[in-house]
């Protein structure tokens, strides 16, 4: 997924780049990540209610569920 955004010219630093593993369902509707924080934001990750390189990482797993009305 991360080298798909990077052909589009859309670079994520090591903070926005928090999922370790995708899965998506056979129906394409469901969609899961494991989510793992970088340690370069680990000593701030609390000064958010929601870190936004989670936050994105959450919008970058609910986006897959989606990616087969593009096609």
């Amino acid at each position: 997924m991360h080298d798909e955004l990077l052909e589009s010219g859309l670079y994520l630093g090591p903070s926005f780049r928090a999922i370790k593993k995708l899965w998506r369902s056979d129906g394409n509707w469901e969609s899961l990540s494991e989510i793992e924080v970088h340690e370069s934001v680990r000593s701030e990750f609390f000064q958010f209610n929601v870190h936004p390189g989670v936050l994105d990482s959450c919008f970058q797993t609910v986006s897959v569920s989606y990616t087969h009305l593009r096609a």
